[in-house]
Formats: structure tokens, sequence, C-alpha cells
């Protein structure tokens, strides 16, 4: 076998402090880039919270829309149940009317949420 020495000599002083710099300097250039992507993160956070807090009036508006239209199809239902009970020649009008009330409920929903959609757009 054989063994190879090396004799590499450094110039321990110079060398080091040159290599601490390089290090010191890459370092600050990397505190520097991630103080910055930290900047750019807190930036968005803001603008999805003002999305957030701009959006709100809109969900409550359709909260409260969805809400009545539960009501008046609570109150369309109790009124088909009467006619149901009441009297057995509305059978007829009792399933055109289901279908009314279906089609309208569908209606309904169907143009909250085009007014949904075009709130989102129109905020972005």
């Amino acid at each position: 076998m054989a063994t190879y020495q090396t004799n590499i000599k450094f110039e321990t002083n110079d060398d080091e402090t040159e290599f601490s710099n390089q290090v010191a300097k890459q370092r600050e250039i990397d505190i520097k880039n991630l103080e910055y992507h930290v900047v750019q993160v807190n930036g968005l956070f803001r603008d999805v919270a003002e999305i957030v807090q701009n959006q709100t009036p809109l969900i409550e508006n359709i909260q409260q829309n969805v809400n009545d239209s539960l009501i008046h199809v609570e109150s369309g239902m109790n009124e088909l149940n009467q006619v149901q009970e009441g009297d057995a020649t509305y059978c007829c009008c009792l399933k055109q009317r289901h279908v009314i009330c279906f089609a309208l409920i569908t209606i309904l929903i169907f143009i909250i949420t085009v007014v949904v959609i075009l709130a989102i757009k129109s905020n972005n």
C-alpha cells in the first residue's frame, strides 16, 4: 500500500478570516431575503383579510335570503298540506303546486348563486 501525505499549509488567520467574512455576508443576504419574503407573505395575509372582510355583508345578505326562502317554502308546504287534508279534489292542483313550488325554489337558488358569483367577481 502506498501512503500519500499532503502538506497543505493554510495561512490560518487570513483564510479563516476571509471564510468567516464570506459566511457572514451570505447569512446577511439570506436573512434579508427571508425578511423580504416574510413581508410579502404578510401583505398577502392582509389582502386576504380585507377580501374576507368585504365579503361578510354579502354573505350575511345571502344567508338572510336563504332564511326568508326557507320560511316561504315552509309556509307553502303548510298550505299544501292543508289543501291535501281538506279536499281530495285538489290532488291534481296539489301536484301542480308542488311542481311550481319546486320550480320557484330552484329559480331562487339559481338567482342567489348568480348574485354570489357576480359579487365575488366584482370584488376581484
